[in-house]
């Protein structure tokens, strides 16, 4: 199992075999990570996105991409001290031929505005500029996701352009 750590959380990417047991169980893959069961709080939009992100991305992403599988997969956001998942976070692929990838995260509610998501995301961000084909990390957030937008600002992401639905976001390798 691929894990980070810091003092408050703990990344774990899920494998192929730990997205099939979500793909079919929430409860089945918590289990397999050994943490205490906790029925997500989610805005139901979220919750949807990750859904399908879970059918049309991870598990066939995962499942081609075993041998890289950290930057394919759910990442998921677990609290050391209660032993519980409190989020999700994950990259979408390998660098490209620019050197991008896109990174998306989300907050249990009961959990949100206490910092775990900027945790979260600086863990994922230090272990994939480690890789040196990585130039650029990009995101988006909806217009209104004040919060999101925080935590993207807090992790040194400069904002690129707005549309009528988004904001966009980028951080740079740090030279």
């Amino acid at each position: 199992m691929f894990a980070l750590h810091s003092d408050r959380i703990k990344l774990i990417a899920l494998n192929y075999h730990q997205i099939q047991l979500w793909a079919k169980s929430w409860a089945e893959m918590e289990k397999s990570l050994g943490v205490l069961p906790l029925v997500p709080q989610i805005d139901p939009d979220y919750q949807k996105e990750i859904d399908d992100a879970l059918q049309s991305y991870w598990l066939p992403q995962v499942a081609e991409n075993e041998a890289n599988y950290e930057w394919f997969t759910a990442w998921q956001v677990i609290h050391l001290k209660e032993n519980v998942i409190i989020g999700g976070i994950g990259l979408m692929g390998l660098p490209d031929e620019n050197g991008q990838t896109m990174v998306g995260y989300h907050t249990d509610q009961r959990f949100q505005k206490q910092g775990f998501a900027s945790e979260a995301l600086n863990l994922l961000l230090a272990w994939a500029f480690e890789h040196s084909a990585l130039q650029c990390v990009v995101a988006t957030t909806n217009l209104d996701n004040i919060p999101s937008q925080r935590v993207l600002q807090k992790s040194g992401f400069g904002e690129l352009k707005k549309d009528s639905e988004f904001v966009y976001w980028e951080k740079k390798r740090e030279k």
